[in-house]
């Protein structure tokens, strides 16, 4: 089924329902935009950057400098509330 088949399938629903339906096929058909942190630079301040610009996930880098494992695993408290 694609996404303009579900929209068909919409019309022969009440409005509220309609709006339930579409609300959620846009939730799964809707792409989801992330980016890579920059591993140069301090790993919260660019998880909080990231997230401040609008976007929905954050990759984060693993290498150095600031992709190091042992400071993603230091900062893994900090790191997790942020996302």
């Amino acid at each position: 089924m694609t996404y303009y088949d579900v929209f068909i399938f919409l019309n022969f629903f009440e409005a509220k329902t309609k709006n339930l339906i579409q609300e959620n096929v846009l939730k799964y058909y809707m792409p989801s935009y992330g980016l890579l942190t920059n591993p140069s630079n301090e790993i919260l301040a660019e998880i909080n950057k990231i997230y401040q610009l609008g976007f929905d996930f954050v990759e984060i880098a693993i290498e150095g400098p600031e992709g190091n494992p042992k400071l993603i695993d230091k900062n893994k408290s900090e790191i997790t509330k942020l996302i």
